[in-house]
């Protein structure tokens, strides 16, 4: 009985200590594309269409850890908020789009995923969490299809978001957390993609589709 307890404590411990790591690399994932578009000045590959969902993603899972009580998660996705704002406002100053159109759609959908959350519950909520994340991936994926050039995307960024969501994916399982496991195995493929697609166009590999310019 004392070695059954102690093993749980142990592992509680463990859970614990991986939630708080998935807290610190999610809060600082978009940190390396921050850094990039700072550093260099070039948003070419960085599609708005991806940020913008982020921003709505970002606030409702705030709130989710607030609801369900995991510090991590809120610590986590206001840091990454910063980060979220921090990108679409660069974007709008090069761009010259109106900040209301950058953060007007992700405060919406912050709004729609928190109700879910509250009256639905966890699993619709994972849903309902999965949609939006899924798409700005797939708009990245897309910028990096057909854009000229990908000079703005950072593949660090790329790498990190995948290493993120497994270590999400991992605490998820252990914590019975069934909402971050939803969305975490769903995501981890998506950026698997984006990041094996910007290694391939990064060493020219494959080439540019078609010559859109950037979403």
């Amino acid at each position: 009985m004392r070695l059954y307890l102690s093993c749980r404590k142990s592992l509680i411990v463990f859970v614990d200590i991986l939630g708080w790591i998935g807290a610190v690399t999610g809060a600082l994932v978009a940190l390396p594309q921050v850094v990039r578009i700072l550093r260099t000045g070039a948003i070419a590959g960085v599609s708005a269409l991806t940020w913008q969902p982020l921003l709505g993603v970002n606030l409702a899972w705030m709130t989710h850890g607030l609801i369900t009580h995991h510090p991590n998660i809120l610590v986590s996705n206001a840091v990454y908020l910063l980060c979220t704002s921090t990108i679409l406002i660069l974007l709008g100053r090069h761009r010259g789009i109106r900040r209301w159109r950058l953060f007007g759609p992700g405060v919406l959908l912050a709004t729609l995923m928190v109700a879910v959350d509250v009256f639905a519950g966890p699993v619709a909520f994972a849903v309902i969490a999965f949609i939006p994340a899924a798409l700005s991936q797939l708009a990245q994926l897309r910028s990096l299809v057909v854009s000229r050039s990908i000079e703005g995307v950072s593949l660090w960024w790329l790498v990190y978001c995948v290493v993120n969501q497994g270590i999400w994916l991992s605490w998820s399982v252990l914590a019975h957390e069934i909402s971050v496991m939803i969305v975490a195995s769903g995501l981890g493929t998506l950026m698997t993609l984006n990041l094996i697609l910007g290694v391939l166009r990064r060493l020219d590999f494959v080439r540019p589709r078609l010559s859109f310019s950037d979403g």
